[in-house]
């Protein structure tokens, strides 16, 4: 599409290609486990080539991002700020149920069965976080589950966890700045539309950098995100690089003026 063409990305199409050939995969794996199919027919399709995308934000645009959030204000706005202030995964957070948290000692203990590696995991909590929470849980009945429940036909549905943030995403984008204005066709003429510029999953990659921008050590960082592959955190490696190479230039620009 002309849109595609003229950001010199690659075509959405792969990526959403590459989801489908995901979930029939497993699909039809699951009929075999159940005994409903012999086969799976989609073993062996090969996916399209995606080229590796990680943006990471600038503290200034962190900073215009969080502005965003506390102007669209509402529940989906909060979460978006938990993905900026822990990196965590966004279905982690939309599955995170109150009894999850320990306030007091700010630890946050995932079940197995809602994380991606099916392994639980304790995390520390920042202090910003807490208050986060604290607010969260405060405009929610204590008879709700979920941090953040879902909703059917635009009402509260008490005991299901949320869905989706797509479309707070992209409004808060919107104010933020982060976000490319196209139009669509419509039965009355063209439609405006907002495209975000930044992923989700890019929060998760600028928690890492950052972390590892400021000395963090890479192990450190693997186990706040929950990373059980030491190899995923390596992606930051080059950064943690730079790091030491200014801890290193502070030490040297001392000697040089203590000797001139």
């Amino acid at each position: 599409c002309p849109a595609c063409k003229s950001t010199k990305r690659q075509p959405a199409g792969l990526y959403s290609a590459n989801q489908v050939l995901t979930v029939i995969k497993a699909m039809f794996n699951h009929g075999v486990l159940w005994g409903w199919c012999a086969t799976n027919p989609a073993e062996g399709l090969k996916r399209h080539p995606e080229d590796k995308r990680q943006t990471w934000l600038t503290e200034t645009q962190m900073v215009t991002l969080d502005r965003a959030i506390t102007e669209y204000g509402q529940d989906a706005g909060e979460l978006i700020r938990l993905l900026l202030l822990t990196g965590a995964r966004r279905g982690e957070w939309m599955r995170a149920r109150k009894d999850a948290f320990d306030l007091e000692h700010g630890i946050w203990t995932k079940k197995a069965h809602t994380v991606k590696e099916r392994k639980t995991e304790s995390v520390n909590l920042n202090r910003p976080t807490l208050a986060v929470l604290e607010r969260v849980m405060a405009s929610t009945a204590k008879s709700e589950p979920y941090l953040f429940p879902g909703t059917a036909k635009g009402k509260l549905a008490k005991g299901t966890a949320r869905k989706t943030v797509r479309r707070p995403w992209v409004q808060i984008l919107r104010r933020a700045g982060l976000a490319e204005e196209y139009t669509v066709a419509g039965k009355r003429g063209p439609l405006t539309r907002w495209r975000p510029t930044i992923r989700l999953q890019d929060l998760r990659h600028s928690y890492c950098s950052w972390l590892a921008d400021h000395g963090v050590p890479l192990a450190k960082i693997g186990k706040l995100v929950g990373h059980q592959d030491g190899a995923t955190t390596q992606r930051y490696a080059h950064i943690a690089d730079r790091s030491l190479l200014d801890a290193t230039n502070l030490f040297g620009d001392a000697i040089t003026k203590m000797v001139q």
